[in-house]
C-alpha cells in the first residue's frame, strides 16, 4: 500500500490555488471549494492506495496551434490533479539530482526547483534564453563546424510510460511504479503519452530528455536543449550524420519516440548564425523580448506556452505620463508583431501579460480585428480581457463583442470554451449581447453564464437532471445554484452532497456556506 505524505499534499493545493492547473484550460472553480472543505478532502486523499487508485478520464480538448493545426489538451479531475502534483512533487528532487547540472547551460529548461510558495521551478526562469545563448556560443566557437538540430514529434502524447518507469528507477525515485499506473489508467490503459497542461508534466517530460542528455553527453558536450529542441554541434558533416543516425535509433529503441521530419536538420554553423539568430527578423524579435522585459516577472519567455508563472495583481505605481508612453509603445509593438512573416505567438503571450499587468487598453482594437490570427492564443486573450475590462470598455466594444460571438469559429470546443467564460465575467451585465445557449457546446459553460445573468428558471430546469450529466457538468450547475433561494439550496445541495463524492460534497458545502454569507 502506497499513500502520499501529508506535506506534499498540502504543497498541492498552494501550487493549484497559486497557479492554474492548466496551462490551456480556465482556472476550476472546484480548488476554491476543496480549499474550504480542505480538512475532509486532505483526510480522504491520505487514504488512498495509490497501488489501487484508477484516476477520472480527463477532459480532452484540441487547443489550435499556428497554421491552423491542433494540439491534444488535458485537464484532469480537480482530486487527480492535486494527486498528480503530489506526486511529482514527492519524486522532483531525485528527477532535478538525475538531470545535467544547471550550471552547464546544456538542460535548459524549467529547472526543478520546488518552494514553499507552491512553485515547482526555481527563479531563474530565463532559460530559453540561456539556451538561444549557449547555442550561439557554440556555434561561434567552430564557424567552420556542423550543427545538428532535432525536435521530437508530439513529444509529450508519445512518451513511453514504462520508460518513465525505468528513467526514475535509475534516478533513484522510490515506488516509481505507481505514476505508470497512473499515467495508464488515465489514458484508458494505453502506455503511451502525458497530459499535455499540468506543470507535473513538466517534470515527467524532463526526466525522459534527462536520458536522452546522457545519451547525447557520451558522445559530445558540445549541445544544448530547451524541451525537446536539441542542438548538437560537430566538426564535421560526417560526424553529425553518423549521430542523427545513433539518436534517431536510441531514441525509438529506448523510447519509442520519433524525431521530427520538418524541424530536424543538419546545417553548416555559418548559415545557422545567420538564419536563426542574426538574420533580420529573429533580431528584431529579439530586441522587442528586451523591449517589453522590464521587469523581473516579464524576463521569462517561453516559445512553447507552457507553465505560465504567476501574475502579480496590477498596482498603480505610474504618473499619468509614464503610463501613456507605455501604452503607445505596447500598440506599437503589438502592430509590429502582427507584420512579421509568421506571427511571434510568443511576443504575443508576452505582452498580453504585461498589457494585463499594467491594464493597458490601448491593443483592445488591434485583438478584435485580429481575432482569429490569435486564436492560438486565446487563453492569454481571454485572461488579459479579464484583466483590463470595465463598464467603459465593454460598452465602447459591444459591437466588437458580438461579432466575436457571432464568429463560426467560436464552435471550435476549445475557442467555445474560453469565450464563454470570459462571458461570466460580472462586466458584461452593463450590456446586452445576444447570448444563444444552444451555442455555449459544454453544459459546464451554460451553467456558468445562467449563474452570471441570475437565470434561476435554467438553473431549475437542469438541478433535476444532475444523475445523467457528466462530472464537470454536474458539478457547475451544483455551483451555480447559488442564485437559487437559501431553502432551496440548502434542500437540494445537501441532496446532492448525501449522493456524492468528496468533491461533489465539497462544492455543496461551499455553495451552501457562501450563500449564508450573502
Amino acid at each position: 500500500m502506497r499513500n502520499l505524505k501529508e506535506t506534499s499534499i498540502e504543497w498541492a493545493l498552494k501550487h493549484v490555488r497559486k497557479f492554474y492547473d492548466s496551462d490551456f484550460y480556465p482556472k476550476l472553480f472546484e480548488f476554491e471549494a476543496i480549499e474550504h472543505n480542505w480538512i475532509k478532502v486532505k483526510e480522504e486523499l491520505l487514504n488512498i492506495d495509490l497501488d489501487e487508485y484508477a484516476p477520472q478520464t480527463p477532459f480532452i480538448c484540441l487547443a489550435p496551434k499556428k497554421n491552423f493545426t491542433y494540439r491534444v489538451v488535458h485537464q484532469l479531475d480537480p482530486i487527480d490533479t492535486l494527486l498528480y502534483t503530489a506526486i511529482l512533487y514527492e519524486f522532483s528532487e531525485k528527477i532535478e539530482n538525475y538531470r545535467i547540472p544547471n550550471e552547464k547551460s546544456i538542460a535548459c529548461s524549467y529547472r526543478i526547483e520546488p518552494d514553499i510558495h507552491g512553485s515547482f521551478f526555481g527563479t531563474d526562469l530565463d532559460g530559453y534564453a540561456r539556451f538561444k545563448s549557449k547555442s550561439l556560443e557554440l556555434a561561434r566557437e567552430n564557424k567552420n563546424g556542423f550543427v545538428l538540430v532535432c525536435d521530437i514529434t508530439d513529444f509529450y502524447n508519445q512518451i513511453y510510460l514504462h520508460r518513465v518507469t525505468n528513467v526514475l528507477e535509475e534516478a533513484g525515485v522510490e515506488s516509481p511504479k505507481i505514476l505508470e499506473n497512473f499515467l495508464s489508467a488515465l489514458n484508458s490503459n494505453i502506455s503511451r503519452g502525458v497530459p499535455v497542461g499540468p506543470a507535473a508534466s513538466i517534470l515527467v517530460s524532463e526526466a525522459i530528455m534527462a536520458d536522452i542528455d546522457k545519451k547525447i553527453i557520451s558522445n559530445t558536450t558540445s549541445f544544448t536543449r530547451y524541451v525537446d529542441d536539441m542542438h548538437v554541434y560537430f566538426d564535421t558533416f560526417e560526424e553529425a550524420s553518423f549521430f542523427l543516425h545513433e539518436l534517431t535509433k536510441y531514441l525509438y529503441s529506448n523510447h519509442r519516440l520519433v524525431l521530427s521530419t520538418e524541424k530536424t536538420f543538419i546545417d553548416n554553423n555559418k548559415n545557422f548564425i545567420e538564419n536563426y539568430f542574426e538574420d533580420e527578423e529573429s533580431i528584431e524579435q529579439e530586441a522587442i523580448h528586451q523591449n517589453l522585459a522590464d521587469t523581473t516577472e516579464s524576463r521569462y519567455y517561453d516559445p512553447y506556452g507552457f507553465y505560465i508563472p504567476e501574475i502579480p495583481e496590477f498596482e498603480d505605481l505610474e504618473s499619468s505620463a509614464q503610463f501613456s508612453v507605455r501604452s503607445e509603445t505596447y500598440r506599437e509593438i503589438f502592430e509590429r508583431a502582427l507584420q512579421f512573416e509568421q506571427i511571434d505567438l510568443g511576443i504575443m503571450r508576452h505582452l498580453l501579460r504585461k498589457a494585463g499587468k499594467y491594464k493597458v487598453r490601448s491593443i483592445l482594437p488591434l485583438v478584435f480585428s485580429n481575432f482569429r490570427t490569435l486564436l492560438p492564443i486565446i487563453r492569454e486573450i481571454v485572461v488579459y480581457l479579464e484583466r483590463v475590462l470595465n463598464e467603459k470598455s465593454v460598452k465602447t466594444y459591444k459591437e466588437s463583442f458580438q461579432a466575436m460571438l457571432d464568429d463560426q469559429l467560436v464552435q471550435l470546443p476549445f475557442v467555445n470554451i474560453w469565450i464563454y467564460t470570459l462571458l461570466q465575467n460580472p462586466v458584461f451585465n452593463f450590456i446586452e449581447l445576444q447570448l444563444d445557449y444552444s451555442k455555449i457546446l459544454r453544459v459546464r459553460e451554460k451553467a456558468l453564464i445562467a449563474k452570471r445573468l441570475n437565470d434561476t428558471t435554467w438553473i431549475k430546469d437542469h438541478k433535476d437532471g444532475l444523475d445523467v450529466l457528466g462530472p464537470w457538468d454536474k458539478r457547475a450547475i451544483l455551483h451555480s445554484a447559488i442564485i437559487l433561494s437559501s431553502d432551496e439550496i440548502r434542500h437540494w445541495a445537501g441532496l446532492v452532497s448525501s449522493r456524492g463524492n468528496i468533491l461533489d460534497k465539497s462544492i455543496a458545502s461551499f455553495v451552501i456556506a457562501k450563500k449564508k454569507r450573502k
